[in-house]
């Protein structure tokens, strides 16, 4: 693990930039991960207590990794590139977000895309969408997933929102245990 003073993740080339203090100003060095593989981030929030004295109060760490995908991962719709993982246990769940610069009539502009869910299963990704995505991953527990789903009511034909996504993990985590 790496600890880097200024690290920044640049979402809309999905990369981690470092400062560098020239002569000339600061230059934003790119942290490629076919270079540094063992770079993951762990990031911790941090603010002021009762925004009048300078402590640190933990707030929630976050863990990011670079994960490269393979030939058949990329096109099952698997990027590479910086994913957080929302939950890390024998079956994860992470999340990929991406970004880009809108240019309207001259004027720039940062847009967020729709953040995409991941599951991961003995070390690959596959990307889940609906509810059909988890019957296809564990078809050894079809019927006690969907008996999950409809106790649960959650809705089989939309994609899948975080809560829900992370109601099927945490569930999936608890039945693979048994």
């Amino acid at each position: 693990m790496y600890h880097v003073s200024g690290l920044k993740y640049d979402c809309a080339n999905d990369l981690m930039v470092i400062p560098s203090y020239t002569e000339e100003g600061v230059v934003y060095l790119n942290l490629i991960p076919t270079f540094y593989p063992g770079i993951y981030i762990n990031m911790k929030y941090t603010g002021s207590l009762r925004g009048t004295e300078a402590a640190e109060i933990p707030v929630k760490r976050e863990h990011f990794i670079f994960y490269p995908a393979t030939k058949d991962e990329k096109s099952d719709g698997v990027p590479p590139g910086y994913y957080h993982y929302l939950i890390e246990k024998q079956v994860s769940l992470l999340c990929k977000y991406s970004s880009s610069i809108s240019d309207r009539n001259g004027q720039k502009s940062f847009v967020e895309d729709e953040a995409k869910f991941y599951l991961q299963k003995d070390g690959k990704l596959s990307r889940v969408r609906r509810v059909s995505n988890y019957l296809d991953a564990f078809p050894r527990w079809k019927d006690t997933i969907n008996t999950f789903v409809e106790e649960h009511k959650i809705n089989t034909l939309l994609t899948l929102d975080r809560g829900d996504n992370e109601k099927l993990i945490e569930f999936i985590n608890i039945i693979s245990t048994r």
